[in-house]
């Protein structure tokens, strides 16, 4: 949904479409998102009778907001909140007028309403020491005839720093599997005329399905947790090294089952049927 700064401080309430889930402006119409819409009716049972028409009013003066330029979070404030634009403050999922304890509330629902999450734009130049911690255990299972690995179960702990967002800390982690399929299918063939792909598409191109997962568990740890370090709120990066070690762990437990080491990915019935026939015929 795109409107300007100024159609949102403008808007009046005939101009809701509920029926038609949209917003009917001048020289268009818009569809109202799911957590617009939920936002709009919220505001809406707050509605003393009398109210100005306006969807957006200040709280304290119930009068149209007349501060467009203002960022969202700042707006939501003035709006539901009636804090003047200089005196608001927020941090730690709270927004608060600066001197009034009395006026301090959570960001979901009271600021923001009832919606997913806040999108920001930063920038951060960066650390000298980005080292990430991460470390996975696998289980595997072996057939020796079928040259097939099987993960029974998988292990992964790492150090997040601090976590921000649970959820995404947990999803994160919970992308382990991309990481065991490039060392068990995942792989690119080409042609070796023209080099064209020749499995680019999802039925040639082997991936695990979710349904197909092994059994997971994953231990976070938080070291830089009310302590001041170089980190952006302390926070490590958990995302991509996720998925750095599951190759590595199915080859040591390969060894630790069969006594072979394979050396390239993916590790297929072909190249665990060769390393085996090598080692019988080494021994």
């Amino acid at each position: 949904m795109r409107l300007q700064a100024g159609e949102i401080a403008a808007l009046r309430w005939e101009q809701v479409d509920w029926a038609g889930n949209r917003l009917i402006l001048s020289d268009r119409e818009v569809q109202m998102t799911s957590a617009v819409r939920r936002l709009l009716m919220d505001e809406q049972e707050r509605r003393a009778p009398g109210d100005d028409p306006h969807v957006l009013l200040t709280e304290r003066s119930r009068r149209p907001l007349d501060l467009p330029r203002l960022s969202r979070l700042v707006r939501a404030a003035l709006i539901r909140g009636g804090i003047p634009a200089a005196e608001v403050r927020f941090g730690n999922g709270f927004v608060w007028q600066e001197g009034n304890p009395d006026k301090k509330w959570p960001l979901f629902p009271f600021i923001m309403g009832k919606v997913d999450g806040i999108t920001g734009v930063g920038h951060h130049n960066g650390v000298d020491n980005s080292t990430i911690y991460q470390i996975q255990f696998v289980e595997i299972e072996v057939d020796k005839e079928l040259g097939t690995i099987k993960v029974l179960d998988h292990f992964s702990g790492a150090d997040a720093g601090r976590i921000i967002n649970p959820l995404a800390a947990k999803n994160q982690m919970d992308s382990y599997f991309a990481g065991i399929d490039i060392a068990c299918m995942e792989e690119t063939v080409y042609d070796p005329h023209d080099y064209r792909v020749l499995n680019a598409n999802n039925i040639d191109y082997k991936m695990r399905m979710f349904n197909e997962a092994p059994h997971h568990d994953h231990l976070l740890l938080e070291s830089n947790k009310d302590i001041d370090t170089p980190y952006p709120f302390g926070a490590n990066g958990i995302g991509e090294p996720a998925i750095t070690p599951g190759g590595p762990a199915i080859r040591m437990a390969l060894y630790n089952a069969c006594g072979i080491k394979l050396d390239s990915y993916p590790f297929t019935p072909a190249k665990v049927l060769a390393a085996l026939r090598e080692k019988e015929e080494n021994a």
